[in-house]
């Protein structure tokens, strides 16, 4: 590899590990050194991207038209009611202006599939020290009475999950690829194994759920994959890993034992006609955001607006039984529910815009699944994953609303994208 590749990688692995750590480490330094890198490649390098295809010009349509319908509600709403509210809009959202230089810069780099997999374990390693350093630091002094829950380490611990979450379903597909050829695996598998337990710390219920369907609809094309050198010996391996898990979650009391029974409790309060729980309180600003669609289906109110239109929201609800819930309404800064959110502040084609970015995705992906050898198959099944924990994650919450939740999504996906369409191509000229 040479050193101005070596450089660029290097910027890759520190953005997306300030990223991962927002509030903790700030990453707009680096997207100005990735536009600067782009900048230098541009002038003393030939840019190529190559191997990419129609589907890659195609792909790069959808990806405009998504990052374009992110500023649609600032030119419907240029006149907002609160002008501090439009700059604040415009503050947040222009670091996804540095999306081009960072396309560019992954697609001058033509990381292959091994180099996807080198790059997720580094980051596997900075997350795993950031986060021992990070308990150090705050339950030195007294462990007992700290919170136990790792979340607290974060801003938005949903977003941290969802952030380690990625980079474990990459350490996996590689893991099982070594595997399949009978290449030592436990490496990646171990550190895989580390983060799924800084997962189940950060107590983000609707995260596990995510990740746990995206597991349920990636076995069976695992076992296809695996049918012929699965063995007794793995399979009962594997079934008492699984049994001990579970034992270890629901038997035994622990802090993710109780979330699980805290989600009991709400949905028995629901049954009772009662909204106050942390679920029943999702519910209730679905029921927000879809009344808030049927008055503005096609424009959307417009981000900069929510603010003064949930106080407005307050004030004709105050007297109600339900009033508590419109001024819970107040203290969140979105709708538990990305696609209803997107709908809702940016119309249909906001929404049409996410649907397209996800779906044109999930063709490459399952192109790449469907016509590829085992090392593209596994990183596409991977790449799939990421598509159904993200699409579950979205239904429990809005993390698109975040500058740093858009940024990682979109370049995340970026990056995955243009390995899968880069790996087709060329064992489709092989």
């Amino acid at each position: 590899m040479k050193p101005f590749e070596v450089l660029g990688h290097g910027l890759l692995i520190m953005f997306f590990f300030a990223l991962f750590y927002n509030g903790l480490v700030s990453y707009e330094p680096f997207l100005v050194l990735i536009t600067l890198w782009v900048l230098l490649a541009k002038f003393v390098f030939r840019m190529n991207a190559g191997l990419m295809g129609r589907a890659y010009a195609g792909w790069r349509i959808v990806l405009l038209f998504y990052v374009l319908m992110v500023f649609l509600p600032l030119g419907l709403h240029a006149t907002a009611e609160n002008s501090q509210e439009t700059l604040a809009f415009v503050s947040k959202y222009s670091k996804v202006l540095y999306l081009l230089p960072f396309f560019f810069m992954v697609a001058y780099l033509r990381m292959s599939i091994k180099d996807f997999n080198r790059f997720a374990m580094v980051l596997a390693y900075l997350i795993i020290l950031i986060s021992c350093y990070e308990i150090y630091v705050r339950f030195d002094s007294d462990f007992g009475s700290a919170s136990n829950r790792l979340g607290e380490l974060y801003s938005e611990r949903g977003e941290v999950a969802w952030f380690i979450g990625s980079v474990l379903i990459g350490l996996v597909g590689a893991g099982l690829t070594e595997q399949f050829y009978g290449r030592p695996a436990k490496h990646y598998l171990l550190l895989a194994a580390v983060l799924a337990i800084l997962i189940l710390l950060t107590a983000t219920r609707s995260y596990w759920l995510s990740l746990s369907i995206a597991g349920i609809v990636s076995l069976p094309f695992l076992l296809l994959l695996f049918k012929q050198t699965m063995t007794q010996k793995m399979l009962v391996s594997s079934g008492v890993v699984i049994l001990l898990l579970g034992v270890s979650t629901f038997v035994i009391d622990n802090p993710i034992k109780s979330r699980f029974q805290q989600a009991t409790v709400d949905f028995n309060k629901i049954v009772d006609g009662d909204l106050s729980g942390s679920v029943g309180q999702r519910i209730f600003m679905a029921q927000v955001a879809v009344d808030g669609i049927k008055q503005m289906p096609w424009q959307g109110l417009g981000e900069q607006n929510f603010l003064a239109y949930k106080e407005r929201l307050f004030q004709e609800h105050q007297s109600d039984s339900n009033a508590f819930l419109y001024q819970q309404i107040i203290s969140y800064q979105h709708i538990h529910n990305q696609f209803l959110m997107d709908y809702w502040m940016k119309g249909i084609l906001g929404l049409l815009a996410l649907l397209g970015i996800l779906l044109s995705s999930f063709w490459i992906f399952r192109r790449g699944v469907v016509y590829s050898i085992p090392e593209s198959f596994m990183f596409n099944l991977g790449s799939i994953a990421f598509l159904v924990s993200s699409i579950v994650f979205f239904l429990f919450g809005a993390v698109l609303t975040y500058s740093h939740g858009i940024v990682f999504f979109t370049f995340w996906l970026t990056l995955l994208v243009l390995i899968s369409l880069r790996s087709y191509e060329e064992n489709s000229h092989s």
